[in-house]
């Protein structure tokens, strides 16, 4: 017999913990991959480059752009995307959690997790996540979401601005409320459902 029920709330606080400590730990590898595939793709690009005439060379480098020879494109590919996918891990929990404690909409109105920063920010990055998968991470004109993405720093400061540029500091602040409110949420529905 185990010595902790596997659908017990401790257990999904247990499983929850697990699984954001190795998509937290991942985040550092990720950021690490984007300067090394970065490196590694100027050098190439320069090497290409090296075939044709100073003139031809200088057209050549200059037709790929800046988003394939800017260092802080190739990390918010790769923040914008690590979000996207911690995100999914959220929403994969929360469901879970959901089903799990048979959460209603009704449940969820009076509830203090409603009412928690966490679930707030959340609603924030939902808005994020939103944009980033259906709008190219193009910021809205609406003052709200400026307002919060400039609060933030998560603009981009480059060549596409009016775009999300998430941070490895946005991103881990993100997996600690992501993280939270999913752990609040089960100690606040599990009470009757043990």
């Amino acid at each position: 017999m185990p010595i902790v029920d596997l659908g017990s709330p401790l257990a999904h606080k247990w499983q929850i913990g697990f699984y954001f400590d190795i998509y937290r730990d991942s985040l550092a590898s990720q950021e690490e991959f984007a300067d090394r595939a970065f490196d590694e793709w100027n050098r190439k690009l320069e090497e290409d480059a090296l075939q044709y005439d100073e003139e031809s060379r200088v057209e050549y480098l200059e037709s790929f752009g800046d988003e394939y020879t800017s260092k802080e494109y190739s990390k918010t590919i790769i923040m914008n995307s690590f979000f996207v996918g911690a995100y999914a891990l959220y929403e994969h929990h929360r469901n879970r959690i959901i089903r799990r404690y048979s959460i209603t909409n009704q449940k969820l109105k009076g509830s203090k997790l409603k009412n928690s920063f966490e679930y707030k920010e959340i609603k924030n990055y939902q808005r994020i996540r939103n944009r980033i998968m259906h709008q190219g991470g193009t910021i809205s004109t609406c003052a709200k979401e400026i307002n919060y993405a400039n609060r933030k720093s998560i603009v981009a400061d480059y060549f596409l601005s009016g775009s999300y540029a998430l941070t490895r500091q946005f991103c881990d602040e993100a997996l600690d409320n992501f993280q939270q409110c999913l752990l609040n949420a089960i100690t606040e529905f599990s009470i009757n459902k043990v």
